[in-house]
């Protein structure tokens, strides 16, 4: 997770002062270092865990984030994987059904997939599972769009945990 230092390193190379305000040039990194005098996190991501060569992706607790998993490169289809957190807790949503289920899902990635996750405000991150060297993890993308001003994107490699779960 980013630390104070890491956070000013990313202000300074993402926030170009040639963009029309300071807000909307460092709000791509909202999404990626959250209030880091809190627990940080990078695209609403608390944990990775690693599970076997898949991840779960488990989300900060009241974030309110909206998942769908799909085949990476390819558009929305019938069969995508659709979670919404609700409370503290993420639920499987489902084509045409009213609720979403009542238990609590495992959000899980596989090579070969990616995870669109917003908030609903003006800015998504696509996670795609990711091997670094000999780490297995996800790249979180963040793009961040603002009326009238171009789109800003950063990327961050989020290494996966050895199967610790720390889901209460």
């Amino acid at each position: 997770m980013p630390s104070k230092d890491v956070a000013k390193e990313l202000s300074r190379r993402f926030c170009d002062p040639s963009h029309l305000t300071r807000m909307a040039c460092c709000l791509p990194l909202a999404i990626l270092t959250s209030a880091v005098v809190a627990k940080p996190s990078v695209c609403w991501v608390d944990n990775v865990i690693r599970i076997g060569q898949d991840v779960e992706l488990q989300f900060v607790a009241d974030g309110g984030v909206l998942v769908r998993i799909q085949e990476a490169g390819k558009e929305m289809a019938p069969t995508d994987r659709v979670y919404r957190e609700i409370g503290d807790r993420m639920h499987r949503l489902y084509p045409g059904a009213m609720q979403p289920e009542a238990v609590v899902s495992k959000v899980i990635l596989s090579d070969g997939e990616a995870a669109w996750v917003s908030t609903g405000l003006h800015g998504a991150c696509t996670l795609t599972p990711t091997h670094k060297g000999a780490s297995l993890g996800v790249m979180a993308t963040a793009t961040m769009s603002m009326g009238g001003l171009p789109p800003q994107v950063t990327s961050q490699f989020i290494a996966a945990g050895e199967g610790r779960d720390v889901t209460p």
